[in-house]
């Protein structure tokens, strides 16, 4: 089984609950044990970062922080935002415009933390909004977006569930344990061509169904979230969509 940490704690959708707070804990663990030198990938010269933003995009200005400078993200609606630098970071952090700036200290507020997966030159941040007694506050979940990790003609299925579950894609059937990830081919072929897609609870119980279209210059997320109403079995599910070209023949080929 291909299968990827979250790297991040996966929160609330809008004002639903997606984790409980034991599974908040664990992902605060899993996040915090990554060691000081496994960062230093971060480092990595052309190492680069893109940002995705659950729904739409924020309605407040939102900071990553290089070094000592502060730079604005720059969101798009349902895609990745532009190539971002990695270097300087050991963490990614997000920052908001301070509430009460003061004189000796920059303008922003530290909102959030992620650590950076280890080992890859193109890192994926999901940000994911929701509501506390404050209001809007933001959880960060990284991702290793590299070809190598996450190929053409595949599917990322991401479960932001507090169960477990069965995914079935493609003629294949994977376990899919809560707050985990996993790959999985659509084996397109040339043409490509749509795929079955088939979400079961952990008694096997199919609780989702449809036909995803593949594509061997194509890979696409699939975010699996709590269902939208109370007593539902449905899950809620996302996808987001992207198009890589065929890299360019050595010369003398």
């Amino acid at each position: 089984m291909n299968m990827h940490n979250i790297y991040a704690l996966i929160i609330t959708f809008a004002l639903c609950p997606l984790l409980t707070p034991k599974l908040m804990a664990q992902a605060e663990g899993e996040q915090t044990e990554q060691q000081p030198e496994q960062q230093s990938s971060a480092d990595k010269k052309g190492a680069k970062f893109t940002c995705l933003y659950w729904e739409g995009t924020p309605s407040e200005n939102l900071y990553y922080r290089s070094g000592e400078d502060f730079m604005q993200l720059e969101f798009d609606k349902a895609i990745r935002s532009k190539n971002f630098p990695l270097k300087k970071m050991a963490v990614f952090e997000l920052y908001r415009d301070a509430a009460n700036p003061k004189d000796d200290q920059p303008p922003y507020e530290l909102i959030t933390k992620a650590t950076i997966p280890s080992g890859t030159s193109q890192v994926l941040f999901l940000v994911i909004p929701f509501k506390n007694e404050k209001g809007i506050t933001y959880r960060v979940v990284a991702m290793d977006d590299s070809l190598k990790a996450f190929p053409r003609g595949t599917f990322r299925f991401a479960n932001f569930t507090s169960q477990m579950l069965l995914v079935k894609f493609a003629g294949k059937v994977e376990k899919l344990p809560a707050s985990k990830m996993t790959v999985m081919s659509c084996n397109p072929g040339e043409a490509g061509g749509f795929r079955p897609f088939i979400i079961g609870n952990a008694k096997g119980k199919q609780v989702f169904g449809t036909k995803l279209f593949g594509q061997a210059s194509g890979r696409e997320l699939v975010f699996i979230s709590p269902p939208e109403r109370r007593g539902s079995d449905s899950p809620r599910v996302k996808f987001i969509s992207q198009l890589i070209g065929k890299p360019l023949a050595e010369a003398g080929q």
